[in-house]
Protein backbone atom coordinates (compact mmCIF):
# COMPACT_ATOMS: atom_id res chain seq x y z
CA UNK A 1 0.00 0.00 0.00
CA UNK A 2 2.69 2.42 0.74
CA UNK A 3 4.57 1.36 -2.40
CA UNK A 4 1.53 2.09 -4.41
CA UNK A 5 1.43 5.79 -2.44
CA UNK A 6 4.66 6.62 -3.05
CA UNK A 7 4.16 5.93 -6.32
CA UNK A 8 1.27 8.22 -6.71
CA UNK A 9 3.21 11.03 -5.34
CA UNK A 10 5.80 10.46 -7.16
CA UNK A 11 3.81 10.62 -10.51
CA UNK A 12 2.09 13.71 -8.82
CA UNK A 13 5.16 15.34 -8.75
CA UNK A 14 6.15 14.48 -12.20
CA UNK A 15 2.83 16.37 -13.22
CA UNK A 16 2.74 19.30 -10.96
CA UNK A 17 6.00 20.73 -11.37
CA UNK A 18 6.76 23.73 -10.58
CA UNK A 19 7.05 25.42 -14.10
CA UNK A 20 3.18 24.32 -14.88
CA UNK A 21 2.28 25.34 -11.46
CA UNK A 22 3.49 28.99 -12.88
CA UNK A 23 2.08 28.37 -16.08
CA UNK A 24 -1.22 27.34 -14.68
CA UNK A 25 -1.16 30.77 -12.55
CA UNK A 26 -0.60 33.11 -15.10
CA UNK A 27 -3.28 31.68 -17.24
CA UNK A 28 -5.82 32.09 -14.11
CA UNK A 29 -4.32 35.20 -13.89
CA UNK A 30 -5.36 36.25 -17.40
CA UNK A 31 -8.46 34.59 -17.11
CA UNK A 32 -9.98 36.19 -13.87
CA UNK A 33 -8.67 39.81 -15.50
CA UNK A 34 -10.49 38.49 -18.47
CA UNK A 35 -13.94 37.65 -16.86
CA UNK A 36 -13.80 40.81 -14.58
CA UNK A 37 -13.24 43.53 -17.63
CA UNK A 38 -16.24 41.35 -18.96
CA UNK A 39 -18.17 41.96 -16.31
CA UNK A 40 -17.41 45.72 -15.84
CA UNK A 41 -18.00 46.25 -19.46
CA UNK A 42 -21.62 44.66 -18.98
CA UNK A 43 -22.18 46.97 -16.28
CA UNK A 44 -21.64 49.76 -18.22
CA UNK A 45 -23.85 48.64 -21.34
CA UNK A 46 -26.54 48.26 -18.46
CA UNK A 47 -25.88 51.65 -17.34
CA UNK A 48 -26.26 53.21 -19.97
CA UNK A 49 -28.86 51.87 -21.03
CA UNK A 50 -31.17 53.44 -18.02
CA UNK A 51 -29.35 56.34 -18.79
CA UNK A 52 -30.78 56.54 -22.87
CA UNK A 53 -34.27 54.65 -21.19
CA UNK A 54 -34.75 57.83 -18.48
CA UNK A 55 -33.57 60.36 -21.10
CA UNK A 56 -36.28 59.06 -23.31
CA UNK A 57 -39.16 58.84 -20.53
CA UNK A 58 -38.30 62.62 -19.71
CA UNK A 59 -38.88 63.35 -23.63
CA UNK A 60 -42.11 61.43 -24.10
CA UNK A 61 -43.68 63.09 -21.07
CA UNK A 62 -42.05 66.18 -21.82
CA UNK A 63 -43.75 66.05 -25.30
CA UNK A 64 -47.05 64.45 -23.69
CA UNK A 65 -47.23 67.79 -21.49
CA UNK A 66 -47.00 70.19 -24.39
CA UNK A 67 -49.76 67.94 -25.94
CA UNK A 68 -51.91 68.95 -23.02
CA UNK A 69 -50.77 72.08 -22.67
CA UNK A 70 -49.05 71.69 -19.53
CA UNK A 71 -46.31 74.16 -18.87
CA UNK A 72 -43.28 72.34 -17.12
CA UNK A 73 -40.87 73.84 -14.99
CA UNK A 74 -37.69 74.31 -16.43
CA UNK A 75 -34.61 72.44 -14.84
CA UNK A 76 -32.31 75.69 -13.68
CA UNK A 77 -35.45 76.07 -11.72
CA UNK A 78 -35.41 72.67 -10.12
CA UNK A 79 -32.03 72.97 -9.50
CA UNK A 80 -32.76 76.48 -7.75
CA UNK A 81 -35.19 74.64 -5.57
CA UNK A 82 -32.91 71.56 -4.80
CA UNK A 83 -29.96 74.56 -3.74
CA UNK A 84 -33.10 76.43 -1.80
CA UNK A 85 -34.19 73.31 0.04
CA UNK A 86 -30.84 71.77 1.09
CA UNK A 87 -29.66 75.30 2.09
CA UNK A 88 -26.45 75.12 0.03
CA UNK A 89 -24.98 76.57 -2.66
CA UNK A 90 -26.23 75.32 -5.86
CA UNK A 91 -22.65 74.10 -7.42
CA UNK A 92 -21.73 72.26 -3.56
CA UNK A 93 -24.81 69.52 -5.23
CA UNK A 94 -23.81 66.54 -7.09
CA UNK A 95 -26.49 65.85 -9.61
CA UNK A 96 -27.41 61.67 -10.28
CA UNK A 97 -29.72 62.93 -12.74
CA UNK A 98 -32.95 64.81 -12.97
CA UNK A 99 -35.95 62.62 -15.09
CA UNK A 100 -39.16 63.74 -15.37
CA UNK A 101 -41.70 60.88 -14.09
CA UNK A 102 -44.86 60.33 -14.16
CA UNK A 103 -46.43 60.50 -10.29
CA UNK A 104 -49.45 58.63 -9.99
CA UNK A 105 -50.40 56.88 -13.27
CA UNK A 106 -53.90 55.99 -12.17
CA UNK A 107 -54.53 59.46 -11.74
CA UNK A 108 -54.48 62.69 -14.40
CA UNK A 109 -51.43 63.23 -15.91
CA UNK A 110 -49.28 64.23 -13.02
CA UNK A 111 -45.68 65.00 -14.14
CA UNK A 112 -43.03 65.47 -11.28
CA UNK A 113 -39.39 66.08 -11.66
CA UNK A 114 -37.57 62.99 -9.87
CA UNK A 115 -34.16 64.46 -8.92
CA UNK A 116 -31.22 61.93 -7.40
CA UNK A 117 -28.21 64.42 -5.66
CA UNK A 118 -25.65 64.35 -3.50
CA UNK A 119 -25.63 66.95 -0.65
CA UNK A 120 -25.97 67.07 3.23
CA UNK A 121 -27.52 63.32 3.34
CA UNK A 122 -29.99 64.08 0.73
CA UNK A 123 -30.24 61.63 -1.82
CA UNK A 124 -33.57 61.98 -3.71
CA UNK A 125 -35.80 64.67 -4.20
CA UNK A 126 -39.45 64.78 -5.68
CA UNK A 127 -40.67 67.97 -7.39
CA UNK A 128 -43.73 68.67 -8.70
CA UNK A 129 -42.98 69.61 -12.77
CA UNK A 130 -45.75 72.02 -12.72
CA UNK A 131 -46.23 74.18 -9.68
CA UNK A 132 -42.55 73.72 -8.79
CA UNK A 133 -43.57 72.57 -5.27
CA UNK A 134 -41.37 69.72 -3.01
CA UNK A 135 -43.41 67.03 -2.92
CA UNK A 136 -41.47 64.36 -1.17
CA UNK A 137 -37.50 64.24 0.03
CA UNK A 138 -35.33 61.08 1.14
CA UNK A 139 -32.68 61.96 3.66
CA UNK A 140 -30.13 59.42 5.03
Amino acid sequence: MKKKLRAFGEMLCGIFTPARLKKFAAVTTVAAICAGGGAYFLHQQKQAQKILAAKAQTTILANLAREKNIALVDENTIRNTVANLIGVDAQAITYKSIRLKERDKSADFQPVYKVSCVANSVKYICIDAVSGNVVNVKVG
